[in-house]
């Protein structure tokens, strides 16, 4: 039972650090566009409104 415990925990292990290397990539496709063309963080670059 204790063999047991110890390789489930192990594979838990495995799948939560291949989980948190693949979450931590540098990928450089990861910026959102949408299906129109508009990049995502396109929306950081708006000026805020002075009429409020």
């Amino acid at each position: 039972m204790k063999r047991i415990l110890t390789y489930l925990f192990g594979a838990f292990c495995m799948v939560t650090m291949l989980t948190i290397l693949n979450a931590c990539s540098d990928d450089e496709d990861s910026i959102l566009t949408r299906a129109d063309g508009v990049v995502a963080s396109a929306a950081f670059d708006m000026e805020p409104p002075t009429d409020v």
